[in-house]
């Protein structure tokens, strides 16, 4: 193991992680027929635009990638919400 560098995590690929993350959920819970291919390609896109926006650096991506990472848990919790009343109300 002595010979194995650790690999320092890459925030741009974190980025587009999280970003195609949330552009799945067109897929898992909308049911919008999109490839994971188009998910990723989309995700790539939507980084590079904010790096062009934003004028991005790696340290100031780590930070907008912890906004993306918070925000995405919100909404998840807000959507379990909303869909949690949906079906209390249906089942009225």
């Amino acid at each position: 193991m002595d010979n194995v560098r650790e690999r320092k995590p890459n925030p741009q690929a974190l980025a587009v992680e999280i970003v195609a993350s949330a552009l799945d959920v067109l897929r898992t819970r909308d049911g919008v027929s999109i490839s994971d291919d188009l998910i990723a390609e989309r995700a790539r896109n939507a980084i590079a635009a904010l790096e062009g926006a934003f004028d991005l650096v790696p340290a100031r991506l780590t930070e907008v990638v912890e906004g993306f990472r918070e925000a995405t848990r919100e909404f998840r919790l807000a959507a379990d919400g909303v869909r949690l009343m949906l079906q209390a109300e249906a089942g009225r």
